[in-house]
C-alpha cells in the first residue's frame, strides 16, 4: 500500500520559463555581487556543490560543504540576510505549476505523507522560498519532510538520498511514489531505491531513448493530479519486491538518518532517561552498535558459510539500567557503529549475486533467505531511529 508521495520541486512544482540554468546563473551572479570580498565565489560554489553530489558519507551534512567555503569569512547572519532580502528577487524567473498546491492539499487530506524531495543542495531558507513561489507555504502545509542542505547527508541521484528520507519517516521505499521530471535523479534513482515512480514529462530533462521505461506512469503534473483524484491510481499500485541492489543504499541511508537525528542532540541528553523503563539515547546507539557486530553481520556470515543453517534467536538486549555506561561518550559510540556498518557494507559488496538467495531457517521467521535477513537489518535500524527520535524529543 502506498503511504507517501515524494514530489520533486524544480521543474515539477515550480517551472522556469527561461530555463533553470538562467535562474542558477542569476543566483551565482547575485552571490558574487553581494560578497565581493570572496573572490571567485561563483566558481567555488559550483565546485563545492559538485563535491557534495559526489560524496556519499552518511556523517557529513550537505550544509557543511558551504561551511567549508564561508567559514570564518561570512557570518550565518549575513548569509541569512542575503537569502531573506536578495534571493527573493529571483522569483520573477519562476512560475508555479497551476495544480501544485491543489495536489498537495488533496494528498494530505487523503492521509498520504507528502515529502518535497528536492535535491538538497540549497540551504533551508532558499528551498523554503522556492516552495512558497510554487504556491505552497511550508509554515502552513503539513509536509512530512522538506529536504534541504541542512537536513540531508546525500543528494540525488544516489538512492541513499531516498533511503535517508524513508528512515526518518519510518516507511519502506515500496510504500512510496516518487514524482519528478528528471529521469536520472527522480525516476532511475527512485526506482533503484525500490519506489514506484511517475515521470513528469517536459523538454528540460527528456527520457533517454535507450533505457527501459522504469516509470509506472508519466505525463504532466496535471495528468498525475487526475490519476490520483479521478482514477485512484495510488491505491492500484502494488509494492515492488525487495531486491539485493536495494540493501546497501538502504543500510547507508539509515546511517544518514541516524546521524541527522543525533546532530541536534545536546551533550547532557546522552545519558538522560525520559522514560523510566526505556533506554537513554546513548543506550539506543550502543545497542545498535553491539547488535551490528554481535548479531546482524554474524547472522549473514553464517548463511554464507553454511548450507541452509538454523538461525537461533539472538539473546535479549541489555535492559535499561542493566549496565553502567556513564563513562562512555555518545558520539564515540555513534562513530563506532558507523564503522561497524561500513564493515557490513564491505562484506555485502564482496558477495556474488547468487548468495542473496541462499536459504536459511529462523526460529521465529521460519524459512528465509540471505536477502530477507539483510532486509531485517534495515528494519531494525528503522525501529531504533524512531525510538531515538522520540527519546531525544523528551529530553530536557
Amino acid at each position: 500500500m502506498i503511504r507517501a508521495v515524494f514530489l520533486d520541486l524544480d521543474d515539477t512544482l515550480l517551472h522556469y520559463p527561461q530555463g533553470a540554468m538562467k535562474f542558477v546563473g542569476q543566483y551565482l551572479a547575485m552571490l558574487a555581487e553581494n560578497f565581493p570580498e570572496l573572490p571567485n565565489l561563483a566558481q567555488q560554489v559550483v565546485g563545492n556543490v559538485r563535491h557534495m553530489m559526489e560524496d556519499i558519507s552518511p556523517v557529513r551534512q550537505n550544509q557543511s560543504f558551504y561551511g567549508d567555503l564561508f567559514s570564518g569569512k561570512l557570518s550565518q547572519e549575513t548569509l541569512q540576510a542575503f537569502y531573506r532580502t536578495q534571493y527573493p528577487t529571483l522569483q520573477s524567473l519562476t512560475k508555479p505549476d497551476p495544480v501544485a498546491s491543489q495536489l498537495i492539499d488533496y494528498l494530505i487530506k487523503k492521509g498520504y505523507m507528502v515529502v518535497i524531495a528536492t535535491n538538497p543542495i540549497y540551504p533551508q531558507v532558499a528551498t523554503q522560498a522556492r516552495l512558497r513561489w510554487a504556491g505552497i507555504d511550508p509554515q502552513v502545509v503539513d509536509l512530512a519532510r522538506l529536504t534541504h542542505a541542512e537536513n540531508s547527508h546525500f543528494t540525488k541521484p544516489h538512492p541513499q538520498y531516498y533511503e535517508e528520507i524513508c528512515a526518518h519517516l519510518d516507511i519502506e521505499p515500496y510504500e512510496v511514489v516518487m514524482v519528478g521530471d528528471n529521469w536520472e535523479h527522480d525516476i532511475v534513482a527512485g526506482a533503484s531505491a525500490g519506489m514506484r515512480t511517475f515521470w513528469i514529462e517536459n523538454d528540460v530533462h527528456p527520457k533517454p531513448s535507450h533505457v527501459n521505461n522504469l516509470a509506472d506512469g508519466q505525463g504532466r503534473l496535471q495528468d498525475f493530479y487526475q490519476c490520483v483524484t479521478e482514477q485512484d491510481w495510488l491505491k492500484a499500485l502494488t509494492p515492488k519486491p525487495i531486491e539485493a541492489s536495494h540493501i546497501v543504499p538502504r543500510l547507508m541511508g539509515n546511517m544518514g538518518a541516524l546521524w541527522g537525528t543525533l546532530e541536534p542532540i545536546e551533550d547532557r541528553f546522552w545519558h538522560q532517561r525520559p522514560y523510566q523503563d526505556e533506554w537513554t539515547p546513548l543506550e539506543v546507539v550502543l545497542h545498535l552498535y553491539e547488535h551490528e557486530y554481535e548479531v546482524q553481520r554474524p547472522r549473514l556470515e553464517r548463511i554464507v558459510e553454511h548450507d541452509n543453517p538454523f538461525l537461533k534467536p539472538e539473546n535479549e538486549p541489555f535492559q535499561p539500567c542493566d549496565r553502567d555506561v556513564s563513562d562512555q561518550i555518545g558520539w564515540d559510540v555513534a562513530r563506532a557503529f558507523v564503522a561497524e556498518r561500513e564493515k557490513t557494507v564491505a562484506f555485502l559488496l564482496s558477495l556474488p549475486a547468487e548468495v542473496w538467495q541462499r536459504p536459511a531457517r529462523h526460529s521465529i521467521y521460519g524459512p528465509t533467505t540471505f536477502l530477507e535477513m539483510a532486509s531485517l537489518t534495515s528494519r531494525h535500524d528503522h525501529l531504533h531511529i524512531r525510538q531515538l527520535c522520540q527519546t531525544i524529543g523528551q529530553c530536557e
